[in-house]
């Protein structure tokens, strides 16, 4: 009997641990959303040219009052590339510096963040 309320605590530990995982890949979804909105603007207001990595992640947190720290736009940026790497994807420019170059076509990351 012991074995079995040991068992039920585990499983209980692993719920709690499942319904955070579930609240922060909700939280990380909604925030993905309004990145890609913030990068689509930045492209467009950019001319769709290619931009440093550090001008992106500036305009990023200038532009969002919810990302304060550099990391986390980093880490969102990177898990865009993952996702979605026909629509943003990063190059070394020849004097050193990540270019973040953009894609403006029918791929529509929202659809893709959606399924994933």
């Amino acid at each position: 009997m012991s074995q079995v309320v040991k068992g039920l605590g585990c499983l209980s530990d692993v719920c709690k641990k499942r319904q955070v995982c579930d609240s922060m890949c909700q939280h990380m979804s909604s925030s993905l959303v309004d990145v890609i909105a913030l990068i689509h603007s930045i492209f467009k207001s950019a001319n769709c040219f290619p931009i440093t990595k550090e001008e992106l992640v500036h305009k990023i947190i200038i532009n969002n009052l919810d990302i304060v720290e550099k990391r986390e736009v980093e880490e969102q940026i990177d898990l865009l590339e993952r996702l979605v790497p026909d629509w943003i994807y990063k190059e070394l420019a020849p004097g050193g510096d990540i270019m973040y170059k953009w894609r403006d076509y029918e791929v529509n990351p929202l659809h893709v963040i959606g399924s994933a």
